[in-house]
């Protein structure tokens, strides 16, 4: 865990959720809509928010 800046992605948190939402729409391609509710559930799952 570490930074090198103060933007959203000059840290190892917000280079986490670019990685998990690369994941997430890769599982979820097939799907013509991506809740946003969807994604906040399976970040909450992941441990993004605690």
């Amino acid at each position: 865990m570490g930074a090198w800046g103060y933007k959203a992605l000059e840290s190892d948190e917000g280079l986490d959720v670019v990685a998990f939402l690369q994941e997430f729409m890769e599982q979820h391609k097939e799907s013509n809509q991506l809740p946003l509710s969807g994604i906040v559930q399976a970040m909450k799952q992941q441990g993004f928010f605690w």
